[in-house]
């Protein structure tokens, strides 16, 4: 897929200028400061799909990849009157894969019970890096330069079963199962630090009636 690319710059001055040329030891005097923020994005995805409809069984079968990678630069430039200048240049890049396959099957075992289930794995893998490079008389502004990695790799499986009994065409008790995965977000890899963010977990079973009352006016 072609790259996404978004630019833009901006006359900054009133914004930076004096507390930067403050910082510095130089009072304003026309300098202008020129805030950059390009922004590039690319992503590639693709899915192949199989499926079957049968009178007793159906099923779809597909296979997945998605990677995208995001690069945010921004910099501050000071020309004109001033010396020439960049001082404050950073950049955040990210980048996020994921490959999985999922199923589903129904199964009609007799004309009034069915049975569903499905599967799913994914792998994914997703990083975060933060670097800045701040030039010394303004690091009062912007604090030092930085340069941190955050990453994450997991994978995961989850499933769903539902049976259901037609028991009469107004009414039908069901039953169903199934898990649920929310991915984690990338995590410092400084030895000793906690991770920010964590996966987690859900199961959840239900039982219940479907059914018509009323001539079908009513449905619950």
């Amino acid at each position: 897929m072609a790259p996404n690319e978004r630019a833009t710059v901006n006359d900054s001055t009133a914004r930076f200028g004096s507390p930067l040329l403050e910082r510095v030891g130089v009072r304003p005097t026309g300098g202008t400061y020129l805030f950059g923020e390009p922004i590039l994005t690319n992503k590639f995805t693709q899915e192949i799909r199989s499926s079957n409809q049968g009178s007793v069984a159906e099923w779809l079968a597909v296979v997945f990849y998605t990677h995208e990678r995001t690069k945010l630069t921004q910099s501050i430039d000071r020309t004109g009157n001033a010396p020439n200048v960049t001082v404050f240049s950073g950049s955040s890049i990210s980048s996020y894969a994921e490959k999985g396959a999922f199923a589903d099957l129904t199964y009609h075992a007799t004309e009034k019970f069915d049975g569903q289930g499905g599967i799913r794995y994914a792998a994914k893998g997703q990083y975060y890096r933060v670097l800045s490079v701040v030039d010394t008389p303004v690091q009062g502004v912007f604090g030092p330069g930085e340069d941190h990695l955050f990453t994450s790799k997991e994978d995961a499986i989850i499933w769903l079963l539902t049976p259901t009994y037609l028991y009469t065409h107004d009414l039908m008790p069901h039953l169903r199962g199934a898990s649920g995965y929310r991915a984690d977000g990338p995590n410092s890899n400084t030895p000793g630090v906690a991770p920010s963010f964590r996966s987690d977990t859900v199961m959840n079973y239900e039982a219940g009636i479907m059914g018509k009352l009323l001539a079908k006016a009513s449905v619950f």
